[in-house]
């Protein structure tokens, strides 16, 4: 399948080393700072998580998909079905369930599959159901219905539900029956968020909505705010583990042509986080189930350039979120699986537009075989970037950039707003010492023809780099060794509780910051969001501390003329000598209209470079803690040198207390007694914090934080002691047992002993774990008294497979794998391999297949598995396959000398516009060379009908010319 990607006239460069980049003409300079040995902080998070931003927005196997997968280390991000629509699958009309009383009572947390589960609207909503029968219903189907494949991490109850709120009232956009409509959708995300989080087997679900399909925030100056996110945040915001909203440029379901990449959807989420501080004192995380571009001026087929047009907001958004990992959870482009649904004869067996896969032979009612839409594109670009972030700056908002380093290799990733070229002058704080090569991919997408795709390789640093407009480029710079970090850069954001502030001509509006740290900052960026129309001014009078600041007239992204209004975030740089611990900033701007919308101050702080390899986090207490005039908090964490281990309880207003204690380097446990002037009421929720920071420092030297919120004061009752003694089945004492009790861990002593001490009365699940023995799973209830209790583990069966040696073979080499189990008879096997390899007969324990060709070294894993009364073993075994002896002709392609080269892949014909006279020859991906062809100046069609099938070098020389391609002959 990786070869499909052909399909599109973009061209893989292969082995060669381009030595300078052909410049383009800019519109405009723009310079990229960067400081390879800074790493970069945004809030407390460092290093990228990849499982937040690449996914598919699919949640499918097949063997196409798990191999895409694996390539390309990207995750399942969506699927769409649920307990609503169970419940209805079962023959219940909306709004009625089957029994709803859950039979598994067990507290223990059971596991999840990272995934967004979500509903259609019309299988989930009814005006007048009871959405306390369906939040029950909800809990009953993931305690008691599904596996952990259809557990999701998130759970989104309806997808979009509000541009359907006229799907449940009679007649068409009334007001009061929009709002109405509205207000119970969201009392359904309320009770079934409640619900789940009453439920403590549950605990590592969480709900999100309201997946907003049009967050034009600032129409009818602010009211559709007010009307939707703002109302679903205030009545079901306290039960949501995150905000939801799907984020398109063009028109999703309904509303106006948006372009939102830039500064639109910085507006749409600084509100959403601005409104978040103000309710609960923290930023709830943003889910973005949905992100894109909704073409349109195409016609009804599928085409790849329709198709690829998506990537290009794609990337452009993506930028926005990678700036917010601190509070994102997952974000997934719209771009989905095979989408099978859509192959029907209304649809003419067309494939959808956001489709990953497309058949082979588009417009045919049977599939002969499937592959890549340029979609892979965005994939492509982004499958090898990882690491922590490293410091970055472009003094041009057009210009996004990302940098991170993993061992030896520093990524740089540019993204080009503009729609014009932009000339980028790279410059470099710090030496490149032992710079090997630079890995250069870039993607180019047109309006009016197929995009570029091209992977060069550098064998130098380069000064300047040029990008079309909309053009994303990453540069991988490979290194003979790591480059050493040796500072640390904290970015962190302080949300101003003044928004959506009505602008009158010449009056000022004033924003408080308070409790800034200003220690050690270095850049201070002022985040004001506005809503006004296109003819009002965008440049107000902006004072610091009464001293008045520069505004600029540029922002991130287009000027927004497509829209009614314009809503976005203008970046305001200032000089951090301004700050002081509590702030005031004045706005006033000329004229009169619009609103601003947020105000958000974001620092850059100069930091201690251990802050990244520090942490904290609260293991106990859960969602309860005893009313008494000490309460007591067990912390884990990780000190690298003698540090500080602070504990602190709060009421929902204000500090009560805290305890510290000084550790040493190393990782453990603590627990930490917090003395309290009065014992917390019983009933209200309060909050605990957790800090690692300097010895004798304070708060504003934080290096890492924990938070639990709402946690429930009950009355205190007397404690106990579970003392248990660990034994094997002959009655010999074993030491080194681990006993788990909720999230505290114990291990037995020499004379198999382990003590929980401080237990309160009730019921606990805990389990008993040593290698070589059968985990013990229990549970024990103390009412009155302490509790001895005796465990006996059983050994395991000496049950093992093994899949045999790792192999070294070349490119068509007959390869035999032997695997062997400890009871043959017994056990049921089977190979598998996520690579494109097919075996035969793969549940015997021998298999055979011929390596293929590649055209470097490569790695095919085989999993080897085998099933014996319920239990199943694993193994792997590796094959390296290299290219045969044989030398393939390699040169270095520049795109600026590309000639037209079309259809690849290729049936029969294949079709070459020469620009001289020219040599053709092709080579087979071994080198064989088996046609040789001498051609004139033009357009020149070749039959390559009787070549087998597979992958082809085409080399063409002419006096100006000397070119490689690869085709995939079908």
């Amino acid at each position: 399948m990786k070869w499909n990607t052909t399909c599109s006239t973009f061209v893989w460069t292969l082995l060669g080393l381009v030595f300078t980049l052909s410049p383009w003409q800019g519109n405009a300079q723009t310079k990229v700072t960067i400081n390879h040995k800074t790493q970069r902080f945004i809030g407390g998070v460092s290093e990228l998580n990849r499982n937040k931003f690449f996914n598919l927005h699919a949640k499918a196997n097949d063997a196409e998909l798990n191999a895409f997968y694996e390539e390309y280390n990207v995750g399942q991000g969506r699927g769409f079905w649920g307990p609503l629509s169970e419940s209805k699958r079962k023959g219940f009309a909306v709004g009625t369930y089957p029994n709803s009383t859950v039979n598994d009572n067990s507290t223990a947390e059971k596991d999840v599959f990272r995934y967004v589960g979500t509903e259609h609207p019309k299988s989930a909503f009814l005006d007048e159901m009871d959405v306390d029968k369906a939040a029950d219903w909800a809990v009953k189907y993931f305690v008691d219905e599904v596996s952990v494949n259809d557990r999701p991490q998130f759970y989104e109850p309806m997808n979009e539900p509000f541009v359907h709120a006229h799907d449940f009232y009679e007649g068409k956009w009334i007001t009061e029956d929009e709002i109405r409509v509205k207000r119970r959708m969201a009392d359904l995300f309320a009770a079934i968020g409640k619900k789940i989080h009453e439920t403590p087997s549950l605990g590592k679900m969480k709900v999100v909505g309201y997946s907003a399909a049009w967050p034009s925030m600032e129409i009818h100056d602010f009211a559709h705010w007010e009307e939707n996110m703002k109302m679903f945040m205030d009545v079901a915001g306290e039960h949501m583990d995150g905000f939801s909203t799907h984020l398109y440029d063009g028109v999703n379901i309904t509303g106006q042509n948006n372009i939102r990449s830039g500064s639109n959807s910085e507006a749409i989420l600084d509100l959403i986080e601005t409104y978040s501080y103000l309710k609960w004192g923290k930023v709830k995380p943003h889910a973005i189930t949905e992100y894109g571009v909704i073409t349109h001026g195409f016609d009804d087929d599928y085409t790849d350039l329709e198709s690829v047009q998506s990537v290009k907001g794609i990337n452009h958004m993506l930028f926005n979120l990678l700036d917010r990992e601190n509070v994102i959870d997952i974000s997934i482009p719209f771009i989905t699986d095979k989408s099978k649904w859509h192959l029907n004869a209304g649809n003419n067996y067309q494939p959808y537009g956001a489709a990953l896969f497309i058949p082979t032979n588009i417009g045919e009612a049977e599939v002969k075989g499937w592959r890549y839409s340029p979609r892979i594109h965005f994939y492509e670009l982004w499958k090898d970037v990882k690491g922590k972030r490293v410091q970055i700056n472009s003094d041009n908002p057009d210009i996004q950039t990302h940098a991170f380093q993993e061992e030896n290799t520093l990524y740089i990733a540019f993204n080009n707003l503009d729609d014009n070229s932009q000339t980028i002058d790279i410059e470099f704080v710090e030496n490149l010492d032992a710079l090997k090569s630079i890995t250069k991919k870039s993607l180019r997408i047109y309006d009016d023809k197929q995009e570029e795709m091209s992977i060069t390789t550098l064998n130098e640093s380069i000064s300047s780099l040029e990008l079309i407009g909309g053009e994303t480029c990453i540069l991988a710079y490979h290194f003979e060794e790591a480059p050493t970090l040796t500072s640390a850069m904290v970015e962190q954001k302080y949300y101003a509780p003044e928004h959506i502030k009505a602008i009158q001509s010449n009056q000022t509006n004033t924003f408080t910051f308070n409790g800034v740290d200003t220690d050690g900052t270095q850049q201070v960026i002022l985040h004001m969001g506005i809503g006004r129309k296109h003819d009002k001014s965008k440049q107000p009078t902006i004072k610091v501390n009464d001293v008045m600041i520069t505004v600029p007239s540029n922002w991130k992204g287009s000027d927004q003329a497509h829209r009614d209004d314009f809503f976005g975030v203008i970046e305001i740089p200032f000089d951090s000598d301004l700050l002081k611990a509590n702030n005031k900033i004045s706005v006033t701007f000329p004229d009169e209209g619009g609103h601003i919308s947020s105000m958000i101050l974001e620092l850059s702080n100069e930091k201690d470079i251990s802050i990244g390899m520090e942490s904290v986090e609260i293991l106990l207490p859960n969602n309860t803690i005893g009313s008494a005039e000490q309460v007591s908090i067990d912390l884990k964490y990780t000190a690298t040198t003698t540090r500080d281990l602070v504990a602190e309880f709060w009421s929902s207003q204000q500090w009560l207390g805290q305890a510290t204690k000084t550790i040493d380097a190393g990782s453990g446990t603590q627990t930490l007694r917090i003395p309290l002037q009065n014992a917390p009421t019983i009933g209200e929720k309060y909050i605990i914090k957790a800090s690692i920071r300097p010895e004798g420092k304070s708060w504003q030297y934080n290096l890492a934080t924990d938070q639990k919120n709402d946690v429930i004061a009950v009355e205190k009752g007397d404690t106990f002691a579970a003392n248990f003694t660990i034994k094997d089945e002959s009655e010999q004492i074993l030491e080194g047992a681990i006993i788990t009790i909720g999230e505290e861990k114990k291990t037995s002593n020499s004379e198999g002993n382990i003590s929980f001490s401080e237990l309160e009365a009730g019921e606990f699940d805990f389990s008993v774990e040593l290698s070589g023995y059968t985990t013990y799973n229990s549970s024990f209830t103390i009412s009155d008294q302490d509790l001895s209790i005796p465990v006996v583990l059983t050994l395991t069966s000496e049950a093992w497979v093994n899949a045999g040696d790792d192999q070294t073979v070349e490119s068509g080499d007959l390869v035999t794998l032997t695997a062997s189990t400890s009871h043959n008879d017994e056990f049921v096997t089977k190979w598998s391999s996520s690579s494109s390899i097919l075996i035969e007969n793969s549940e015997a324990l021998s298999i055979q297949f011929t390596a293929p060709e590649v055209e470097s070294e490569t790695a095919f894993v085989f999993e080897f598995e085998g099933t014996r009364e319920g239990l199943t073993e694993y193994d792997e075994v590796t094959v390296t396959v290299t290219p045969n002896s044989t030398d393939i002709p390699t040169y270095a392609l520049n795109i600026e000398e590309s000639i037209p080269f079309y259809p690849n892949p290729v049936d029969d014909i294949v079709n070459v516009e020469l620009k001289d006279a020219s040599d053709v020859i092709f080579f087979t991906s071994n080198g064989q060379k088996v046609r040789t062809l001498s051609l004139a100046k033009g357009l020149q069609s070749i039959n390559i009908s009787d070549l087998q099938k597979g992958i082809y070098f085409l080399k063409i020389t002419s006096n100006n010319l000397n070119i490689l391609y690869k085709m995939l002959k079908n």
